[in-house]
């Protein structure tokens, strides 16, 4: 089990073998093989995560450290069935190329 630590709160984002659960008020759970595409928006710095089946995830990386952002954002390309790139617009720590 991979987890994110969130700055203000504990543990928010679990990755258990290829599920991705999000634990907010409303605990929300995917399939990453089924993630299709990631895209972020550079103003309010939010990562949105899009499903085959499932509607979309947004999380706010404002929220979390940046190296654990980055290693979140290696594990969920790694485990996704389709082509998925990192956002052009995305600046790792580290580059990563698709």
């Amino acid at each position: 089990m991979v987890y994110v630590y969130r700055k203000k709160q504990p543990y928010t984002i679990f990755i258990k073998d290829n599920n991705l659960i999000l634990n907010t008020p409303w605990k929300k759970e995917r399939d990453l093989s089924e993630l299709t595409e990631i895209t972020f928006d550079r103003f309010s710095k939010d990562l949105e995560l899009s499903f085959k089946t499932k509607s979309d995830i947004t999380i706010q990386t404002k929220e979390y450290n940046s190296n654990e952002i980055d290693k979140f954002i290696e594990i969920i390309v790694s485990k996704s069935a389709n082509n998925v790139c990192i956002p052009k617009n995305y600046i790792l720590s580290k580059e990563i190329s698709c």
